[in-house]
């Protein structure tokens, strides 16, 4: 399967036009990675976007007393587009599960096209907007567990802050 199959096949991509879409997968490199290798570290700049050609990877970030897995990706899923847009430090740590095939879009890749091509630029945004959204619904619910399992007015007080 070629890139332009998997931009098609991927959630993210698949109602992009044939012509932006074969312009991102000719901008993007294919790799093979091993299985623990880290994609992206918590609190480390992000500086790539990844799509999952083949293998899965895993998404954890530290809390108080662990590491907690909060996603697991597959075949055409992406990751790392949100710190390219606004330079931020990562949220999470993205790790290789197995052997991995993945394409990536280095952030100078990404800046040129992103300035270059209003329709993808505009598909960036999007998609950035759709991540945030789902992790602020995350995080409601997060909230909204956490005030129902400890009903201290000391926790919900400083979680309403």
């Amino acid at each position: 399967m070629n890139l332009s199959d998997v931009l098609r096949q991927s959630p993210e991509f698949s109602g992009l036009p044939t012509r932006e879409l074969d312009m991102l997968a000719d901008t993007m490199v294919v790799r093979d990675y091993p299985a623990g290798h880290h994609f992206i570290k918590e609190g480390r700049p992000g500086d790539t976007f990844y799509i999952i050609v083949e293998g899965q990877v895993v998404v954890t970030r530290k809390t108080a007393h662990h590491v907690a897995e909060i996603n697991h990706l597959k075949d055409c899923q992406s990751f790392g587009m949100i710190s390219l847009i606004d330079h931020g430090k990562s949220t999470a740590t993205c790790t290789a599960v197995g052997p991995v095939k993945a394409a990536s879009l280095p952030r100078t890749a990404f800046e040129m096209l992103y300035h270059s091509n209003i329709p993808l630029a505009n598909h960036f945004l999007h998609i950035v907007s759709r991540q945030l959204r789902h992790d602020m619904r995350n995080l409601a619910n997060q909230i909204r567990t956490a005030m129902t399992q400890d009903s201290s007015d000391e926790i919900k007080n400083a979680l309403l802050k």
